[in-house]
């Protein structure tokens, strides 16, 4: 089958670009030697554009405008990945700051105006700053002391008097002590929390106590239009904390309405992620659909007297979509669907015909010229892998069966969105968390209507909040369906196999499931055979690469590192121990952001959890205060907890683990261990105690520096000989 380039020149300008980001991200790739390429490519380009006047060379050189074009894409997509990251800029802060180890620097401190209004987390609050200044004197009053940089940065702030003050655009002057670089995953498969904020041009961070920064009597710097809109988000979520009922659900109205995520409880989230509902709390094409659709035909009732009211309507529903993805948080799938339905609206204004695969590649390539990270979003993945997943396989699965009932066609309708939109985003989910809900159809069915009654009630709640009956009337409504709704979801989260996991895929499995899709998609549409011969041969790679994870056998040790806690792992034979301290066992937000990545990733199931604070033996595992033995491997212990012998003798561990004080007597046992004995400091010790240490202890490994260690098991019968 020919794809009819011609017809989506969005696409043509799409893809190159696009696969530009991709080799920037994953190379190390230099402005300068990409200019060596980017000059000439440019040069050819302009030389075939001017010589096309002729128009036998315009005829016989015609695919010269095609591949330099291309080529001239891809290679704007890696330089527009150098000129978007600012941290490798002379000016960034970073390069500016003294040496941390320098104590005769003069007193520094960088200049920053908040980008977004401070958010409340449990301990702190959080909010994304832009740095400006840097000043090199413990007196900033003077001109020389100034110096500008640029650069992004996010900063915590101790709870206090002082935050409540803070606003979008004040400007703060902080200590730079504080600064620290963000630092990449500390255990196997834990999230990505650098390059999550490096798609944000952050890659600092600060936690500020109330003495370590000044809040600065300037004018605000920032945008006179995203202050209002900040300003008018907070108008809204108050009256929606003043209308709606009931803490949770305050919560989901917030995050249903405006994409406000943060208050929601986290069992909560958990039951809309296990049933396939998560995008209804957050904005996305559904939201922007129902609410430019139900703004044009207010609109158009409206205007119906006017000559040209339906355009008139158009224009203002637009408008108020803008408006309404800026209040949203500007979020990835927010900003495509309002794209897409202002484009869409301009097209029927001009009375252009649409193509709506022009319209969603046209969407993604401003949305990557604005920020080219922005590829490797979640959301955006997300959004547009369903976008294109309903514009290529709804009318297909809507075909399969047509009803002359009215509602059984709209529940069939429903159906087969669903169904487009989970087949084209299945990879992406199983990929990034590793389940996927078995009753989405059943989940959605339930869930997509209320939460459209949802909307245009909490439309109409916030039109009319200056009438204060009507406006708790409404409130009592919307909180009664959002208990229907969370009630029903709830039902559907417990039934028998409702969610399927673990489902281990790595990014290789995730592109071989899509071309696997695509061939059986293929074969069921045009009905070729060498499509189902692909698709089958994708299904044996994929079926090969799960059978060998699952038939691979590991021995190993792994000393996580979780801040203040305790956390080893031994796994034999896919049988894992995992032994924490009693504090860490009642902590199930930090077990599943540590460790549960890892078990999900790699499929592993049987886990037995010891507490260190107990002795244990079975036929694998052996704990004996101050030891741990697994197999033929011995692990020794050392901490204000544990019964330390008063010498070694001629005994030598394998490793040492340090946990919590280090007292006098583990520092005498440290000095009787074998030079190339490693002795890992887990999360659990001081950063003080690090530093000590380490003065001493030329091996010493601290996880809070360089992550989890991974200690390789030999096999009793190997180290035997047998």
């Amino acid at each position: 089958m020919e794809i009819q380039w011609d017809k989506y020149p969005a696409w043509r300008l799409l893809l190159p670009y696009a696969f530009g980001i991709v080799i920037a991200v994953s190379g190390n790739l230099y402005e300068a030697a990409m200019f060596n390429i980017f000059i000439p490519t440019v040069f050819v380009f302009l030389l075939y554009v001017l010589l096309s006047s002729v128009r036998l060379f315009a005829l016989q050189y015609r695919w010269l405008l095609g591949l330099t074009g291309s080529l001239l894409l891809f290679l704007t997509g890696i330089l527009s990945v150098n000129f978007f990251i600012q941290k490798d800029k002379p000016d960034h802060f970073s390069h500016l700051l003294p040496p941390t180890s320098d104590s005769t620097a003069a007193t520094t401190y960088l200049t920053v105006y908040l980008a977004e209004p401070p958010l409340e987390k449990k301990n702190t609050y959080a909010v994304q700053a832009v740095v400006t200044q840097i000043v090199s004197s413990s007196s900033p009053s003077t001109a020389a002391s100034l110096r500008r940089c640029r650069g992004n940065i996010l900063l915590y702030l101790q709870k206090d008097s002082l935050v409540s003050q803070l606003h979008y655009g004040d400007a703060l002057l902080i200590k730079t002590p504080s600064v620290q670089a963000v630092l990449p995953p500390a255990n196997p498969y834990q999230f990505d929390y650098r390059f999550f904020l490096s798609q944000q041009n952050v890659f600092h961070q600060a936690y500020l106590r109330s003495q370590d920064y000044h809040l600065l009597d300037t004018p605000s710097q920032g945008n006179v239009l995203m202050a209002q809109v900040f300003h008018l988000q907070q108008y809204l979520l108050d009256l929606l904390e003043k209308y709606v009922p009931g803490e949770q659900e305050t919560g989901v109205a917030k995050a249903l309405l405006l994409g406000y995520r943060y208050e929601l409880d986290s069992e909560l989230v958990q039951m809309y992620a296990e049933t396939g509902t998560i995008h209804l709390l957050a904005v996305s094409g559904l939201h922007i659909l129902l609410i430019g659709n139900t703004l044009y035909s207010f609109f158009v009732w409206l205007l119906r007297r006017w000559r040209k009211g339906k355009q008139t309507a158009l224009v203002l529903a637009i408008a108020c979509v803008v408006l309404y993805t800026l209040l949203s948080g500007l979020s990835v799938s927010a900003v495509r669907a309002a794209l897409m339905y202002a484009m869409v609206g301009v097209g029927q204004l001009l009375g252009r015909r649409v193509i709506t695969l022009n319209i969603v590649a046209a969407t993604a390539f401003i949305l990557l010229i604005f920020n080219p990270l922005s590829l490797y979003n979640i959301g955006f993945q997300l959004s547009y892998s369903a976008v294109l997943g309903i514009i290529w396989l709804n009318p297909y699965i809507q075909n399969w069966w047509i009803s002359r009932h009215y509602w059984a066609d709209m529940i069939w309708k429903s159906v087969s969105v669903t169904l487009a939109a989970s087949i084209a985003t299945l990879p992406l989910l199983i990929y990034y968390f590793h389940q996927f809900p078995l009753y989405f159809v059943l989940s959605n069915l339930v869930a997509v209507p209320v939460a459209d009654i949802l909307l245009k009630l909490g439309l109409l709640l916030l039109a009319v909040a200056a009438i204060e009956p009507l406006g708790y009337a409404l409130g009592v409504l919307v909180q009664q369906l959002i208990n229907v709704m969370n009630g029903m979801l709830g039902i559907i989260q417990h039934l028998p196999g409702a969610l399927w996991q673990p489902l281990p895929l790595s990014a290789g499995e995730a592109v071989v499931l899509y071309a696997c899709i695509v061939g059986f998609t293929m074969f069921f549409i045009n009905k070729h055979v060498s499509f189902l011969k692909f698709a089958l041969l994708m299904l044996f790679i994929l079926s090969a690469s799960s059978f060998k994870r699952a038939f691979t056998l590991s021995q190993h040790i792994i000393v996580y590192h979780i801040p203040k806690h305790s956390a080893i792992e031994f796994e034999y034979n896919r049988q894992v121990y995992l032994c924490i301290d009693s504090t860490l066992a009642h902590d199930a937000a930090a077990l599943n952001f540590n460790i549960s990545p890892r078990f999900k990733q790699e499929r592993l199931t049987k886990i037995d959890t010891l507490l260190l604070e107990y002795d244990y033996a079975d036929e694998s595992i052996l704990r004996q205060s101050p030891l741990l033995v697994a197999g033929h491997t011995s692990v020794l212990l050392l901490g204000s907890t544990e019964n330390i012998p008063d010498t070694l003798g001629y005994w030598q561990p394998d490793m040492v683990v340090l946990h919590g004080k280090i007292t006098e007597k583990v520092q005498q046992i440290l000095r009787q261990l074998a030079p190339d004995t490693p002795v890992i400091a887990d999360g659990s010790v001081a950063w003080y105690e690090v530093q000590r240490l380490k003065k001493t202890l030329p091996q010493l490994y601290a996880t809070a520096e360089r992550g989890a260690y991974r200690y390789e098991i030999q096999p009793y019968q190997q180290q035997n000989g047998e």
